[in-house]
C-alpha cells in the first residue's frame, strides 16, 4: 500500500466514519490490510503532521 492509500484509509474511517468493510471493498483489500493500513496511515500523519494541513 502507498502512502497515499494508508492516510487516506485512515482519514475516511475516522472523520467520514466510514467502515473499514466498505473501505476494504472500495480499495479492494481485506479487512485485516485495512487494519494495517489505518494504523500505518495513523502514524504517518502524526509523524508529518499532515492531518492538520490536510484538514486546513
Amino acid at each position: 500500500m502507498g502512502r497515499a492509500k494508508n492516510i487516506l484509509v485512515y482519514l475516511a474511517s475516522k472523520y467520514l466514519e466510514e467502515s473499514g468493510e466498505k473501505l476494504g471493498k472500495l480499495l479492494g483489500i481485506g479487512s485485516g490490510a485495512i487494519s494495517i493500513t489505518k494504523e500505518k496511515g495513523r502514524i504517518l500523519c502524526r509523524e508529518k503532521g499532515l492531518e492538520k494541513q490536510i484538514l486546513q
